[in-house]
């Protein structure tokens, strides 16, 4: 008698809205977007303490939108919202269910849940 297992792929799709996406969480596309994740965790903390820094904002938001979801995501995502806060909070949400599908992403998953504290607290 054979032994049958199933083998799960790392894709994972992902409805925002009327939008849908897949979602890669191979080991080597994780180990860069962890690094982008935190990164833009960081931006944001400047972003609350300056509005100047508005555009990088943006920016951090296209390159982790456009990298987790594909080429375009941001500005498909950012024409129906029309404000760079909503995606913000719509990335951390996003962010925290993946990292939670992966194990020992406890940094990322840290740092994200601090974020929405302190922005929930606000």
């Amino acid at each position: 008698m054979a032994i049958k297992l199933s083998l799960k792929k790392s894709i994972i799709p992902v409805e925002i809205g009327d939008f849908k996406f897949e979602v890669d969480l191979s080991d080597g596309k994780t180990k860069g977007f962890e690094e982008k994740m935190l990164n833009f965790l960081k931006g944001i903390k400047e972003y609350s303490q300056a509005s100047d820094s508005k555009k990088e904002l943006e920016i951090l938001l296209k390159d982790i939108f456009d990298e987790l979801l594909g080429i375009g995501a941001y500005e498909m995502l950012y024409n129906y919202a029309q404000r760079t806060d909503i995606l913000a909070e719509l990335l951390n949400e996003l962010v925290l269910e993946l990292v939670n599908k992966l194990p020992g992403r406890t940094e990322l998953v840290n740092e994200i849940r601090a974020k929405k504290q302190m922005t929930e607290s606000m």
